[in-house]
């Protein structure tokens, strides 16, 4: 797949301060829900502590879905590569369920879009804080 065979972008300049967050929990909750349905952590299930490997990830999705462009490793700064491993796993989550949604971001309410940060865990699933 694609999104498991590239490096990751890895963007240290980026600051949580500059991300707009989405206004309302629930269209974080449509988006969360649905790329935790995707997040396959099987890769990393045999690592002891996989708690150790969470990654922060930043991605922009529309009314058209997400820009697979801006899919970006947050945290850590420093990623081992059983870190890159994690973030891949999460961006392939992100691409499978945000590629080509139209019913997640409301073009009324995010006439632009959003940013959006989720942390992803492999031994707890994804969330957002």
């Amino acid at each position: 797949d694609e999104a498991l065979d590239q490096m990751p972008e890895i963007d240290n300049n980026s600051s949580v301060k500059e991300v707009i967050k989405a206004s309302d929990n629930y269209t974080l909750y449509k988006v969360e829900e649905s790329v935790k349905s995707f997040y396959n952590t099987a890769i990393l299930s045999g690592l002891s502590e996989p708690e150790k490997y969470k990654v922060r990830v930043k991605f922009f999705v529309n009314s058209k879905g997400v820009r697979k462009s801006s899919i970006v490793l947050l945290e850590p700064r420093n990623p081992s590569d059983r870190h890159i491993i994690s973030f891949k796993a999460a961006k392939n989550a992100i691409i499978k369920a945000l590629t080509n949604k139209t019913n997640y971001i409301a073009r009324e309410k995010y006439p632009s879009g959003i940013n959006i940060i989720l942390n992803f865990t492999p031994s707890l699933g994804v969330g957002y804080d």
